[in-house]
């Protein structure tokens, strides 16, 4: 929600602001089976379903070439 409000606001985004949210969405997306709840249940989704775990994978090169 945090990207979306930045990408939509009238003002220019910060650099530092866009490198923050890419962390953020780093951490969101960092598949865990010890981790927080959300990380846990990330992680048996992808154990679980290929389709989750070839998705993962593009997302985390894309977030990789940003």
């Amino acid at each position: 929600m945090q990207i979306d409000e930045a990408l939509n606001a009238k003002e220019a985004m910060p650099p530092e602001r866009g490198t923050q949210l890419l962390q953020q969405a780093r951490l969101l997306l960092t598949p865990t089976a010890t981790g927080s709840t959300p990380q846990q249940r990330y992680h048996h989704a992808i154990q679980q379903d290929p389709d989750i775990a070839q998705m993962h994978h593009q997302i985390v090169q894309l977030l990789e070439d940003a």
